[in-house]
């Protein structure tokens, strides 16, 4: 596994402990830490599930499989064929549904939750890990 898809396990795992840390809240019926209401507000919103499931557990099905797609990568020879569209697949399913998500914490629920946004960052660090490690590759190949 190279430097950079290293980081970006590192980041889906950070994503799964980031939404297993909300889903945990959600269970046990305890206000996430937040330093504002914007968490609370986001929790209790009719929002706060996607299809009847929480959007914690979402996340945490999200990022767990995000991580999975590395950690099997060079053991599953189709997943190593198609690593690079995989992985830009969840990047793509990640940033539609966090654009989903701000549109509606915005417009619909006018609160900010500041760990939603920890998941924003996640994916947008990834996106651009991504795209970084494509450009290496590229230029790798070039000089080879």
């Amino acid at each position: 596994m190279k430097n950079i898809e290293k980081y970006m396990l590192l980041l889906t795992i950070a994503g799964a402990l980031l939404s297993f840390y909300l889903y945990y809240t959600d269970v046990v019926n305890i206000p996430a830490i937040c330093p504002n209401d914007g968490c609370a507000k986001v929790a209790a919103s009719e929002y706060s599930r996607f299809f009847g499931i929480h959007v914690s557990l979402w996340g945490l099905l999200y990022y767990l499989g995000f991580s999975l797609l590395f950690l099997i990568k060079d053991s599953i020879a189709i997943v190593q064929k198609y690593f690079k569209p995989l992985v830009a697949l969840a990047l793509i399913v990640g940033i539609g549904f966090t654009i989903y998500l701000r549109v509606v914490e915005f417009v619909f629920i006018k609160a900010i939750c500041v760990w939603c946004w920890g998941s924003v960052v996640i994916v947008v660090l990834l996106t651009i890990l991504y795209f970084l490690n494509f450009r290496l590759n590229a230029q790798d190949q070039e000089t080879n």
